[in-house]
């Protein structure tokens, strides 16, 4: 019987399926056609989800983070993203005894570092999208630059250009200051990070799916 995990981004909502314990296929929908179509007795898993997906899921699926009970961390909670806690709950179980930053790159960077099985947060930077996006957002007189090409600075694009890339400079150094023993990145914007981490694109559906082999048929999210 399949597995299906699902991640909900601010763009897409993704919905990955397991077979034998393998991501066999990833089939991507916007909020608006979000219908998939699930068999009786599917297991289905998802992160954090809006009300109005939620209602288009079985009752049977299952909330992955009502499965989180064993997570240590010095954050506090309260403050603690669903998608940033799954995450970082699955590797904390996976590598126990390693030091491990975690770079999400979506519309905020976000660093999660774990040392030695603890997770200890990190900081949160505007996400380079945004951080593009909010030139214009604040003057009408700024572009929005979609074509980085740090230059001279002889015009406006090829100043907000190199800005961009001393932005992105900026957050790469901060990675060199954890004391690691991997740093992985996923998220939208991963690509940019290669030079300095591995890149995990699907490493939310994996960190669902070993949730999922934890359910518990009494630990359902109710649905109203």
């Amino acid at each position: 019987m399949p597995t299906y995990t699902i991640d909900s981004g601010n763009t897409f909502i993704k919905v990955a399926k397991f077979e034998n314990n393998i991501l066999s296929k990833i089939t991507r929908y916007t909020p608006e056609d979000f219908n998939p179509t699930f068999q009786k007795d599917e297991k289905i898993i998802f992160s954090n989800v809006s009300k109005n997906i939620i209602h288009k899921l079985p009752s049977s699926a299952i909330a992955a983070a009502e499965l989180i009970e064993d997570f240590k961390s010095t954050y506090d909670q309260s403050t603690f993203g669903v998608d940033r806690k799954i995450i970082s709950h699955y590797l904390q179980k996976k590598f126990p005894n390693e030091n491990i930053l975690i770079i999400d790159a979506g519309s905020f960077i976000t660093f999660d570092y774990i040392e030695s099985g603890i997770h200890r947060g990190g900081p949160i930077y505007l996400g380079l999208g945004n951080y593009l996006k909010a030139y214009p957002a604040f003057s009408q007189n700024l572009p929005l630059v979609d074509n980085v090409k740090a230059g001279e600075c002889a015009n406006t694009k090829e100043a907000i250009s190199t800005a961009f890339t001393q932005y992105l400079s900026m957050i790469k150094n901060e990675i060199q200051k954890f004391q690691t023993d991997q740093v992985i990145v996923t998220g939208g914007d991963a690509r940019n990070f290669q030079d300095c981490a591995d890149e995990q694109g699907d490493l939310m559906h994996h960190a669902l799916f070993e949730l999922s082999r934890d359910f518990d048929s009494s630990v359902l999210l109710p649905i109203t």
